[in-house]
This record gives C-alpha cells, sequence and structure tokens, in this order.
C-alpha cells in the first residue's frame, strides 16, 4: 500500500505548510515558527501512519504487553549505526552548502543552494519510483529467493537509469536557460557547477535501488561506517579544493561529486553484489 504511504507524506507536507502560514500570521515570520510546523507536522504524520496501519491490517494492535526486550535490544542496535549512517549521509550532502556559507560568503551559498535545487529535484522524482522496489526486495529475501532478486534488482536499476538519464541531461544541457528564466541572467554562469554536481546523481539513483539488499539482510554496519568515512572525507574535500579554483563552488561542487562517486557509485553496488554474490 504504497499509495498510503504517500498519502501520509501529503498530510505532513500540507499540514507543515498551514501551520506555517498560521504562525506567520497570528505572530509573527520566524525560525521558530518553522521548527514548529515541522514538529507538529510530524506528530500529525505519525497518527495519519498509525491510523493506516489499522486500517490496512486490523489485527495489529499496540501494547505494552508484546514488549520484548530482546527484540528491542536487536533494534535499537541497527537504529544506533542507522543513525550513524545518516550522518554521514549529512556530511556528504548538505555540510557543502554550510562549508560555501563559511568560507565563500551568503552570496556564494545562494548560488550553490539554486545547484542543490536541481539536485533535489531529480532525487525527489527518482524516489517516487525507487521506492515502490523496497517491498519487492523484502519480498524476495523472506522467500529467500536470491536469483529472483538479482534478477529484479538488474532490471530495476537499468530501468531506474534510462528513466532518469533524460531529465538529469536535459537540466544539464539547459541549465543556464532554465536558470536565466527562473532567476535571472546573472545566474547563468552556474551551468557549470551544475554539470559537475548534478551528472553523478544518476548513481545515487541507480543504488537507492539496490540499497534495501543489505538493509534486508541485516548487514548495515559496514555501510554506516564507510559513510561516515566518506562523510569525513567529504569534509576535507570541501576545506581544500575551492582554494584550488578561481571559482570557489567548482571546487565544492567536486568535493561533492567526488562523495557521490566512492559511495553510490563503487561501494554501494560493490557491498550489495558481495551481500547476494553476485558476479561483478
Amino acid at each position: 500500500r504504497l499509495d498510503l504511504r504517500n498519502y501520509i507524506n501529503i498530510i505532513s507536507i500540507i499540514s507543515q505548510v498551514l501551520i506555517v502560514i498560521f504562525l506567520f500570521a497570528v505572530t509573527s515570520p520566524s525560525l521558530e515558527a518553522v521548527g514548529i510546523s515541522y514538529f507538529v507536522s510530524t506528530l500529525i504524520a505519525l497518527l495519519a501512519s498509525i491510523i493506516f496501519s489499522k486500517l490496512t491490517c486490523s489485527t495489529i494492535i499496540f501494547s505494552p504487553h508484546y514488549f520484548r526486550k530482546t527484540r528491542f535490544k536487536e533494534i535499537m542496535n541497527m537504529t544506533v549505526w542507522v543513525a550513524f549512517g545518516q550522518f554521514g549521509y549529512l556530511l556528504r550532502t548538505q555540510f557543502a552548502l554550510i562549508a560555501v556559507n563559511i568560507i565563500l560568503g551568503t552570496v556564494a551559498g545562494t548560488s550553490y543552494s539554486l545547484v542543490i535545487t536541481w539536485i533535489n529535484l531529480l532525487l525527489g522524482v527518482a524516489a517516487l519510483v525507487t521506492n515502490t522496489f523496497t517491498p519487492m526486495i523484502y519480498s524476495y529475501r523472506a522467500k529467500n529467493d536470491m536469483v529472483g532478486m538479482k534478477d529484479f534488482v538488474s532490471f530495476a536499476t537499468k530501468m531506474t537509469g534510462i528513466v532518469m538519464a533524460l531529465p538529469l541531461c536535459l537540466i544539464c544541457l539547459y541549465s543556464s536557460q532554465l536558470y536565466t528564466l527562473w532567476v535571472g541572467e546573472q545566474f547563468a554562469h552556474l551551468s557549470v557547477i551544475v554539470w559537475i554536481a548534478v551528472l553523478p546523481v544518476i548513481f545515487k539513483m541507480q543504488a537507492s535501488c539496490i540499497v534495501p539488499i543489505y538493509q534486508a539482510h541485516l548487514l548495515i554496519k559496514v555501510p554506516m561506517i564507510v559513510s561516515i568515512i566518506v562523510g569525513i572525507l567529504t569534509i576535507i574535500l570541501t576545506v581544500i579544493l575551492p582554494g584550488l579554483f578561481e571559482n570557489g563552488l567548482i571546487g565544492v561542487a567536486i568535493a561533492s561529486s567526488i562523495a557521490m562517486l566512492l559511495y553510490e557509485g563503487l561501494f554501494t553496488p560493490l557491498y550489495n553484489a558481495y551481500v547476494v554474490k553476485a558476479n561483478l
């Protein structure tokens, strides 16, 4: 029932926007109001998740009587490692914008945020497709059908690459015109940075098709450690590379692209191939 998951996302986004508008109208625009909107919309999404879960499977009962310490320890162990991995993901994807604001100034930060917008847009669109693959991979794992999993993942990865390559290439090819129409001709020079930062996103899209493999096998420790290592490497490159180029944003874009190529383009497929014992 992926439709219900999307309904929850829609409810969360709409409630967040409405709460922000209400708070801005009642008080005054502030970051605190935005923070409150995130918190309240998350609670609303949680409530919607519980309601939809009961509607989907009425036999599910939430009760402290079903609490098992052994299961809790197992889940918490995974949760801690996932949290580390998410921290590494933030270092690889979000630190660049912070570094640009600190090293190159707020004007450069604004310019780089316009580049990141395309990345987030492409990943958001790709997620609508790749999220549907996760239940299938879990199903193959539950049946211990490794051959079926390999065939399905191979097909999903290829189709994702083919489908998403077109919009990605169009954004790169016409980035100068898009920026001119969107924010003005003075930002058309960002097209070079778009090529550097956006092209490697295709690896991230395809990697998202196979990430559920190691998750389904509960082998998350190594990927999370590598995520942190690559995140630290991203910080180092983001600090060093801008000084090597006349336009420091190019150095930042190269640092982010190297991180994406190393983790999503190299490590993720190799590690998942190792997990399912696939031939390279």
